[in-house]
């Protein structure tokens, strides 16, 4: 059972999707907490922890799939369609719902919701994109020269990185008009999110042992202080919730996310897990693409009865999260049991 599994990763991964259903679940809370109360200050404390999950999931994909061995037939019909699959059939899921709750039966309204997708399905797209480009990044990084991969980070980190972190300053300061016009209108894909965060989670797990848990846990926890306080300053500002400093490609994201990878690999570098806990964590390791997709359905449908109970805040939010994941994977479970449907959708 354990062989040369990466069991770290299955570990880093649950927690990356557990962390996902918590950001829409904080999403969905944060109205809920009055300014400068002790729940919206974990509000803001929590949703700035949470925002390293989207990027795990992609720089997890680098580590595993950058050395892979993939002709582009398989790439394309083992993983490029089933993604595509999983979009076209959860889209249109999500959209007869809406339809069923607004549609008022126009068709139209039920084709442009399956065009726009629900809010969560961005990172299928994403995905597809960074295993479109897997053939030309497997030649850039594993055959071209350490200059001109020098050369390319430098170029991301002070072009993309930079002006990514710049760009909430600059739309505060300045006349969000005059700045968009200018560049933002040549604004970043998220192809391009998850094409960084790949290639970053493949060089940060090989050279891991070289990087010290301390920096690691001491840039993290300066990361998590930064971003609460620009976002906590701007919402008082702004008179409303506001991820300030949370795009995935913002200096402060991405270091804390890139310092919480790794030191969450380091930690868990050495675990080899019991038969039955092998067993168990594989099986929930596999059923998080599912997860992601399935339990927004589940956060909107129980959300009004949970929100009833008189409980803490930060209770609430933690314990509605993990019923949401185990609910979540037990449908999954069931889901990957059916013919067809469980190897191309979940």
């Amino acid at each position: 059972m354990t062989g040369s599994r990466k069991w770290d990763l299955d570990v880093i991964r649950i927690a990356a999707c557990y962390f996902v259903i918590l950001i829409h679940v904080l999403a969905d809370t944060g109205e809920i907490t009055q300014a400068r109360s002790v729940d919206w200050v974990i509000y803001h404390v929590f949703t700035c922890i949470v925002r390293c999950a989207v990027p795990v999931f992609f720089m997890l994909s680098g580590v595993l799939f950058m050395e892979k061995k993939v002709s582009v037939k398989q790439l394309y019909t083992k993983y490029v369609l089933r993604i595509v699959v999983s979009l076209i059939a959860w889209s249109v899921f999500y959209a007869w719902i809406d339809y069923i709750k607004d549609g008022n039966g126009n068709l139209r309204y039920f084709i442009i919701r399956v065009l726009s997708r629900h809010y969560h399905l961005w990172f299928l797209p994403a995905v597809l994109g960074v295993y479109i480009c897997l053939p030309v990044l497997q030649q850039l990084i594993l055959t071209g020269s350490q200059s001109l991969i020098r050369y390319t980070g430098v170029v991301v980190l002070v072009v993309i990185i930079g002006k990514t972190t710049l760009d909430p300053f600059l739309d505060y300061f300045f006349n969000p008009a005059v700045w968009n016009s200018f560049w933002r209108d040549m604004g970043l894909s998220d192809v391009s999110t998850g094409i960084i965060f790949f290639v970053l989670g493949y060089y940060l797990y090989k050279y891991r042992e070289n990087i010290s848990c301390k920096w690691c846990l001491g840039l993290s926890s300066l990361m998590i202080f930064l971003m609460s306080v620009l976002d906590m300053f701007f919402s008082l500002k702004i008179g409303e919730h506001t991820g300030f400093s949370g795009d995935l490609l913002s200096i402060w994201v991405t270091v804390f996310s890139a310092a919480v990878f790794v030191l969450m690999c380091r930690i868990l570098s050495d675990y080899r897990p019991e038969k039955r806990m092998g067993r168990m964590l594989r099986t929930m390791s596999e059923c998080t693409f599912g997860i992601y997709l399935v339990h927004v359905f589940l956060l909107e449908s129980l959300y009004p009865f949970f929100q009833a109970a008189k409980i803490s805040y930060v209770f609430f939010i933690l314990s509605f999260s993990a019923v949401l994941f185990f609910i979540s994977f037990g449908v999954v479970w069931c889901i990957r049991r059916i013919p067809l449907a469980g190897k191309w959708i979940v």
